[in-house]
């Protein structure tokens, strides 16, 4: 199994949103209706910056995690997402066609859902947002009293335009998709 991993190969587990088993086993296809809400929600977190806004925006989609059935039948039904999940989702290496095994990262042998412009940016953002508190300024006030004034924060790093692009085109499938809009023009 070890090897296996090594080489990119599914071995097994619970499947993840947006890919199924193949049938036979042994690899991970594309499951289209799905691997569209694991765009969107790549591109809501480009969008919000944030966790809670995105899990509430899943939330109210009412979409669900990976609904699955075992070999001997069992269905599995999706539940609500909670945090957890939605990090778990934005931070699974499968979705940008990479496997995860001890601590390195190998090629999978599945296609990717998530392009690495728009992965990497998340996983830079993720890791800001759960930084420890920040430093803050001093500033010294007329009395020689020295006060905390509005946190440190590096400059804010912009997600590549064609993030930002990619954020924008699946807010507006999505936006076709429930009816809200006709079609792009409008």
């Amino acid at each position: 199994m070890a090897a296996a991993r090594r080489k990119g190969k599914w071995v097994g587990g619970i499947p993840v949103l947006g890919y199924d088993v193949a049938v036979g086993g042994g690899r991970l296809v594309i499951n289209e209706e799905e691997a569209r809400q694991v765009r969107e929600i790549f591109a809501l977190y480009l969008e919000c910056r944030a966790l809670l806004p995105v899990l509430t925006e899943i939330q109210r989609r009412q979409w669900t995690t990976k609904r699955w059935t075992t070999q001997a039948g069992r269905v599995h039904a999706g539940r609500a997402y909670v945090q957890k999940d939605v990090v778990a989702l934005l931070t699974n290496r499968i979705y940008e066609g990479k496997v995860h095994y001890r601590g390195q990262i190998y090629a999978g042998e599945h296609p990717a859902i998530v392009d690495e412009r728009v992965f990497l940016p998340v996983q830079h953002l993720l890791q800001e947002n759960q930084r420890p508190a920040r430093q803050t300024r001093r500033r010294v006030v007329k009395q020689g009293v020295a006060e905390a004034s509005a946190p440190f924060e590096d400059p804010p790093e912009q997600a590549p335009r064609i993030a930002r692009l990619l954020a924008l085109a699946l807010k507006f499938e999505g936006l076709i998709h429930q009816g809200v809009i006709k079609d792009y023009a409008e």
